[in-house]
C-alpha cells in the first residue's frame, strides 16, 4: 500500500524542522511531492537499482568515515541517526521516478543478491519504500531530541494522516478521530510514566550504586541536568581530612574537570594521563613534574584518608596542588585536567598533599574551554548582555557569581523546564536548580564573557566531626562548580548558593549517628588493617608476649590433663582385659587343641565348636559345652560380669565335661 499523497513531503519537513536541516528537508520534500505532478518516469532495470543503492550505502559510509575523523565520539551516533533520511533519499526519489511503484528486494541488500546469484529467478518480492522512509523521517527527527508538546502534536497529525487511507467505513470520520485522539492522550500518559518510572529507577539504581562505588570517570561525568524528581543524597562517610593548620571553609576537593558539554553529560577532551615518578623514598611524588621554583608559595597542607576501590581511583585534592607525601603506591599517573589517578594501591590510603595558588597540573586552556553549546548560546549571551561585563577578568568572574548567588535558588526538586535546552531554562525561566545547574551556567556565562572555563567535581569539606577531631566528607557533599582561567591561573568558582549544604544536611536520617559510629569502627579497622600495618609489626613482639606465657599454662596444663586422662583410660583397658581371662573354659580349648582339633584363624568359638560337632569330632558334649561357652562370654566380655553361683557352675561344669572326655 503507497501512503498518502503529500505523507512524505510533510514528514521531510518535519524531519527538517525538529533537526534543523531545512536546507536539505526542503528541496528533498518538494522532489519527492513533485513526483504526482511530472509525468515522466524512467525504465529502471534491477540493475539500476543496484547501483542507486550502491551508492546510498557509499553515501552514508562517508558520512560516517567524516563523522569518525571530525565528530566527538558520543556525538556520531546522534549525527547518524539525525542524517539517515539525506542517505537514503536517492533510492526512494529512484522509486517515486520510476516505471515501478515498488522496487525488488534484491536491490536493497548483498545478501539477497548472493542467494539469486545461486538460485537464478525471474522475480523477487518487491516493496513499496513509502511507508519505511517516513518511520526513518521520524525516528531522525526524535535522534534530535526536542520533546514538548508540539513534537508530539506533530507525531499524532503524520499517524493520523498515515492511518486514515485504512480507516474501517463502519465509523464516521469524527468518532474514528475521537478514539484517535484517546489513544494519543493514554499514549502520551503512558510515555510520560515510564519516563518518570525510569528516573525513579535510575534514582534508585544511583542510590543503591553510590553505596558500593563512588569512582568518578576523569574522561566523562553523567549530570542529572534535565532530569525530573526529586534526589536523594546518601549521609555515608566517604573520606576524612585533617590538617595542623587551619584552611577556609568550605574547601573544594576536586577529583576531575572537564571541557564539552553534550546532552547533560560532560566530556575532557584531549585528556592524558602520564606516570609519575616517586622521589628518594618511594612515597612523594611531584606532580607538576617540575621543581618547585623558590621561594616556594606558603603551601596549604591536608592530610586525607580515603579508600580505594580495588585499589585504583582518583585522589581528591584541591586546585592548585603540586606535591603528593606520604604514599606508598605502585603508580601513580596525573592527567593534564587536574586528576590525579592511583592504580595498584592499598583499599585504604593517606596522603598529604601541598597545594598553593598558580600550581598544579592542569594544562592551560585550549579551543574547548570557550565552546558554548549550540542550544544554550542565546540564553547565555542575553545574560551576558545583561550584566555588561566591561570590567577587568577579576570583577567579571565576581559578576557572574553575585548573579546567581543571589537571583537563583538551590533546590534538589527537580522540574520539568519547555524546551530541550536545560541550562537555558535554568536562567530564563525555572530560576532553580541544583550544584550542577548553578556550575554549568557559570562555565557558560564565564565562557559567554571571554573567559576560560572548565567544568569541575568533587566534594565540599565543611562538616567537622567532634568525636573523631576531624573533618569528614559524606557522599551528599559530592559538588560541582566552574573553574575559570584568571591571570594565567586556574581558581575555582563556585557558583551555587551557600545554603545547598543547610538544604541537603535536613535531609539527614535521624539513625545518621548510629551509622556513623559503624562507619567509625569499619574506618579504624581498615586503617588498622592497610595504614597501621607497620607500626603494629614493630609492637607485635610485645603483644605476643603475654600470648606466648598463656600457651606455655595451656600447653602445661593440658599436657597434665592428656597423662591423668591416659592413666586413667590404660588402668581401664587393662580392666577390660583382664576380666574373665581366669575362666575355665580356656582348659577345655587347651585340651581341644592338644587334641588337634585346633579353631582356623579368626573363626569364633561358637562356630569352630559347630564345626566340630558336624565333623564327629564332639559327640555326646555339644549341648553341655554350649552352655558352658555361654557362661564363658558373660564372664569374659558382659559388663556386669556373672554372679558367684553362675561362677560355681562355670568351674564344676568344665571340670566333669572334661572328666567325660
Amino acid at each position: 500500500m503507497n501512503p498518502p499523497k503529500g505523507l512524505i513531503g510533510v514528514s521531510l519537513l518535519f524531519w527538517g524542522w525538529q533537526t534543523g536541516l531545512w536546507l536539505f528537508a526542503l528541496p528533498m520534500a518538494a522532489l519527492i511531492e513533485g513526483a504526482a505532478l511530472i509525468r515522466i518516469r524512467w525504465d529502471l532495470t534491477l540493475v539500476d537499482f543496484n547501483r542507486i543503492s550502491d551508492l546510498c550505502t557509499l553515501v552514508f559510509a562517508g558520512m560516517l568515515v567524516w563523522l569518525l575523523a571530525t565528530a566527538e565520539t558520543v556525538e556520531i551516533i546522534f549525527i547518524i541517526l539525525q542524517w539517515l533520511p539525506i542517505s537514503y533519499f536517492a533510492i526512494v526519489a529512484a522509486q517515486y521516478y520510476s516505471t515501478s511503484d515498488r522496487i525488488d528486494l534484491r536491490a536493497l541488500s548483498l545478501v539477497f543478491r548472493k542467494g539469486d546469484r545461486n538460485h537464478p529467478r525471474d522475480s523477487s518480492p518487491a516493496i513499496d519504500l513509502g511507508y519505511p522512509y517516513i518511520i526513518l523521517c521520524v525516528l531522525s527527527s526524535s535522534a534530535a531530541n526536542p520533546g514538548g508538546i508540539l513534537f508530539y502534536l506533530s507525531l499524532l497529525g503524520i499517524a493520523a494522516w498515515a492511518l486514515l487511507p485504512s480507516r474501517s467505513r463502519r465509523f464516521s470520520l469524527p468518532l474514528w478521530g475521537l478514539l484517535l485522539l484517546l489513544a494519543w492522550g493514554g499514549g502520551y500518559l503512558g510515555h510520560v510514566g515510564l519516563h518518570q518510572l525510569q528516573i525513579l529507577i535510575e534514582t534508585k539504581g544511583m542510590e543503591w550504586f553510590s553505596e558500593y562505588s563512588s569512582e568518578t570517570d576523569p574522561f566523562r561525568t553523567v549530570t542529572a541536568i534535565g532530569e525530573i524528581g526529586r534526589l536523594k543524597p546518601s549521609d555515608k562517610i566517604l573520606f576524612r581530612v585533617e590538617s595542623e593548620s587551619p584552611f577556609f571553609l568550605p574547601l573544594l576537593l576536586r577529583e576531575a574537570s572537564y571541557n564539552i558539554y553534550r546532552f547533560g553529560n560532560w566530556f575532557a577532551v584531549r585528556s592524558v594521563f602520564n606516570p609519575l615518578s616517586p622521589g628518594n623514598n618511594g612515597t612523594a611524588w611531584n606532580l607538576t613534574g617540575a621543581k618547585i621554583p623558590e621561594p616556594r608559595p606558603r603551601p596549604d597542607r591536608l592530610t586525607i584518608t580515603t579508600p580505594l576501590e580495588d585499589g585504583n581511583g582518583l585522589l581528591k585534592i584541591p586546585t592548585g596542588a603540586y606535591r603528593i607525601e606520604d604514599l606508598a603506591v605502585d603508580r601513580l599517573m596525573a592527567g593534564n585536567y587536574g586528576s590525579v589517578r592511583v592504580e595498584k594501591g592499598p583499599r585504604l590510603i593517606r596522603y598529604d598533599v601541598a597545594a598553593s595558588p598558580g600550581m598544579g597540573v592542569d594544562m592551560e586552556p585550549v579551543t574547548e574551554d570557550l565552546v558554548i553549546p549550540g542550544d544554550e548560546s542565546r540564553a547565555v549571551m542575553d545574560k551576558v548582555k545583561d550584566l555588561n561585563l566591561a570590567q577587568p577578568p577579576a570583577e567579571r568572574v565576581d559578576a557572574i557569581v553575585s548573579l546567581l548567588k543571589r537571583n537563583y535558588a538551590y533546590t534538589l526538586d527537580l522540574k520539568d523546564a519547555s524546551g530541550h535546552a536545560p541550562i537555558s531554562s535554568f536562567l530564563m525561566e525555572t530560576r532553580e536548580g541544583h550544584c550542577e545547574y548553578f556550575a554549568a551556567a557559570a562555565v557558560f556565562l564565564l565562557r559567554g564573557a571571554g573567559i576560560p572555563a572548565r567544568y569541575a567535581v568533587g566534594y565540599s569539606v565543611h562538616e567537622y566531626s567532634d568525636w573523631e577531631e576531624r573533618f569528614i566528607v559524606r557522599q551528599r557533599h559530592a559538588h560541582a562548580w566552574a573553574l575559570a582561567y584568571v591571570d594565567g591561573a586556574w581558581r575555582n568558582v563556585d557558583a551555587t548558593p551557600p545554603d545547598w549544604r543547610a538544604l541537603e544536611a535536613q535531609s539527614a536520617s535521624p539513625l545518621q549517628s548510629i551509622y556513623d559510629f559503624g562507619a567509625w569502627i569499619s574506618f579504624h579497622l581498615s586503617k588498622w588493617r592497610w595504614i597501621d600495618k607497620d607500626r603494629i609489626r614493630k609492637h607485635l613482639g610485645w603483644l605476643l608476649i603475654p600470648l606466648v606465657i598463656i600457651l606455655i599454662r595451656r600447653l602445661y596444663s593440658g599436657e597434665r590433663v592428656r597423662r591423668v586422662r591416659q592413666q586413667q583410660e590404660s588402668a581401664r583397658i587393662a580392666e577390660r582385659e583382664a576380666r574373665g581371662l581366669d575362666s575355665e573354659f580356656y582348659l577345655i580349648v587347651e585340651q581341644l587343641e592338644e587334641m588337634a582339633y585346633s579353631p582356623k584363624p579368626g573363626e569364633p568359638m561358637g562356630r569352630w565348636i559347630d564345626r566340630m560337632t558336624g565333623d564327629g569330632y564332639l559327640k555326646n558334649g555339644r549341648n553341655g559345652i554350649r552352655s558352658l561357652l555361654a557362661l564363658h562370654y558373660r564372664h569374659r566380655f558382659d559388663p556386669e560380669g556373672i554372679g558367684p553361683e553362675e561362677r560355681q557352675m562355670l568351674r564344676e561344669g568344665v571340670r566333669k565335661w572334661l572328666e567325660r572326655n
